[in-house]
């Protein structure tokens, strides 16, 4: 026997991932098994960001609600089959019926869940596409309607729309999908990779990259542009943190955050490279401060006395771990895209 041939896997070149409704088929709708698990952990630390479109979710929810009333009326023909031979031995259980509205309902809400608030998916509108741009490619014959009687038109309004995503940010896109007619329409967009399966993308996520990262990232760290870049990312997105307050104020709670200066970049994670951009996420030290509104009680006030509590606002600064994703341009050292990952600041 020949010894196997190792498959090359290249680094992630981008972050940003679209999974075909195929992909959700084929794992039984399950996004919570173990490899949407390992895509949620990479999606939770920033490495990667999922994208969804309408069309994705009206085709998800239809077909979760067909599979369920099919197994649904499968089951029902079981009970009746069992009752029949239940005529002759009692060993035969009585099965349950069961609502396949309301259990596929139950089940389109936990799949939303998921995607939606646990994988914090990106939710693009493909059926704003003109129809004119997807009926040219349907009558030239491009794909995905290159087969003869092929009509795929959800995917063509689908792949339109995370190609039109990706030229307003200036991205490219995984699309992952088992179908061949999908990938060969994605593949014709340059923004846009196609790959088979999650395996693929979560191969890359553990890859290595081949050269050799240090020169690159200490040249982008030494540009001239690059500290003012993070001080505006961080001084744009730090109102947006959640506010956390476990000080001594009496009912203190966290009302504006704000940027007061930026310590260092401790560290960085390689996410995603190409021959044009370098995306990073950075560890990030920082001093936040923020506004407090609490409950001042006079010293000399009686309990209950009203006169001696009233409502104040204070400020506090709290040294802060922040973590940034940056997608560089390595010609220029400007920042194409920027996302803080940390979600919430705890003041005390």
């Amino acid at each position: 026997m020949s010894k196997p041939t190792r498959q090359e896997v290249l680094p992630l070149k981008t972050r940003h991932v679209f999974l075909d409704t195929e992909v959700y088929r084929r794992a039984g709708y399950n996004v919570r098994n173990t490899q949407f698990k390992v895509l949620g952990d990479y999606i939770l630390a920033g490495k990667l960001a999922l994208h969804t479109t309408d069309i994705t979710y009206a085709e998800v929810s239809r077909q979760i609600m067909e599979l369920v009333s099919e197994r649904a009326a499968r089951l029902k023909k079981i009970a009746h089959d069992f009752q029949r031979m239940s005529q002759l031995s009692r060993a035969f259980p009585k099965l349950p019926e069961i609502d396949d509205g309301e259990l596929g309902l139950s089940l389109w809400k936990a799949f939303l869940d998921v995607i939606v608030n646990d994988f914090n998916a990106n939710h693009i509108l493909a059926q704003k596409i003109p129809a004119s741009r997807i009926f040219k490619k349907y009558f030239s014959g491009a794909a995905p309607f290159e087969k003869r009687g092929n009509k795929e038109f959800p995917d063509a309004f689908m792949i339109e729309a995370l190609a039109d995503f990706c030229d307003a940010n200036s991205a490219k896109m995984y699309v992952i999908s088992g179908d061949a007619q999908l990938r060969a329409a994605a593949g014709s967009h340059s923004a846009l990779i196609p790959l088979g399966s999650i395996d693929d993308i979560l191969a890359s996520c553990a890859a290595e990259s081949d050269i050799d990262l240090e020169p690159l990232v200490d040249q982008l760290f030494d540009h001239p542009g690059f500290d003012d870049q993070l001080s505006e990312v961080l001084s744009n997105e730090a109102p947006y943190l959640e506010g956390l307050y476990f000080g001594d104020l009496t009912d203190g709670s966290v009302k504006d955050i704000w940027l007061d200066e930026v310590l260092a970049v401790d560290g960085y994670t390689l996410a995603a490279i190409d021959e044009v951009f370098v995306s990073l996420i950075l560890d990030v030290p920082c001093v936040l401060k923020a506004s407090v509104a609490y409950i001042y009680e006079g010293p000399d006030g009686e309990e209950d006395d009203a006169q001696y509590v009233t409502t104040a606002t204070g400020s506090i600064s709290q040294h802060v771990y922040l973590k940034v994703y940056v997608r560089i341009d390595t010609s220029t050292g400007r920042f194409v895209e920027k996302e803080l990952l940390t979600k919430r600041a705890i003041f005390q």
